[in-house]
């Protein structure tokens, strides 16, 4: 996302990576807004063929929200068994795109934006993670 008047170079990067039960499009409002206060936003919704959560099918791109949060609220003892192996497979997904913003702004530092599920995976990944509001970050 780039917002109409341009990058402040001098703004990290923001990384967002959606959580198991979104997508990345359910926060366009926020990440637009982001972009229009100057910030360059990098999103993605990862779906990597080795890092499967539950089923090819349930992992589509149209499903994969809707059938985790499905889980959570009707098989809550197995998404409660699997939330490791969650977290685990989630933080691949930020790796991945850290990895690939790292190649393309190499001199930038790099915030993540997260929610509950990917800020658990994000945080041996980065060297501190907290909650910060929109009002918080400059």
């Amino acid at each position: 996302y780039q917002g109409d008047s341009g990058v402040n170079e001098e703004k990290p990067v923001l990384l967002y990576v959606p959580d198991l039960f979104c997508s990345s499009s359910d926060f366009l409002p926020i990440l637009a807004g982001y972009a229009r206060d100057g910030f360059r936003v990098v999103a993605a919704d990862l779906y990597l063929e080795d890092v499967i959560y539950n089923s090819k099918f349930l992992d589509g791109k149209l499903v994969k929200p809707f059938a985790m949060r499905m889980q959570k609220t009707y098989n809550a003892e197995k998404f409660q068994t699997n939330l490791d192996t969650y977290i685990q497979k989630k933080e691949r997904e930020i790796k991945t795109l850290k990895e690939f913003v790292e190649k393309k702004y190499p001199e930038k530092e790099i915030l993540f934006l997260g929610d509950t599920y990917t800020s658990e995976a994000a945080k041996n990944l980065f060297l501190e993670v907290s909650y910060d509001s929109r009002k918080n970050i400059s």
